[in-house]
């Protein structure tokens, strides 16, 4: 009789795609210390099968990107309604693990 093992790997990630429409344009990176190229992103945690997301689990929210040292920060208020000068950034915590 053959053995027929084998492993399923599962589980949950955050995942990170970039808004088509979104925002994109030059912030000061808190991190960088100077302006740089920041992209909006939308985050979602998916359950994901072989590391393939297959479903959103949580939603988490609209953020932007430093296009250089790829930090993710809180996409401010002033950016949704057109300011030019927003708030400093408040940066994204790691995600637990």
């Amino acid at each position: 009789m053959a053995d027929l093992s084998f492993i399923i790997v599962f589980g949950t990630r955050w995942h990170f795609r970039t808004t088509d429409d979104g925002w994109d344009g030059a912030l000061n990176c808190p991190v960088c210390e100077g302006p740089e190229r920041m992209v909006q992103q939308h985050a979602f945690k998916a359950f994901t099968l072989y590391w393939w997301p297959l479903f959103k689990t949580e939603e988490g929210g609209e953020l932007v990107r430093c296009s250089s040292c790829g930090t993710r920060f809180f996409l401010p208020e002033e950016l949704l309604v057109g300011e030019t000068s927003p708030a400093p950034l408040e940066q994204v915590p790691a995600p637990a693990t």
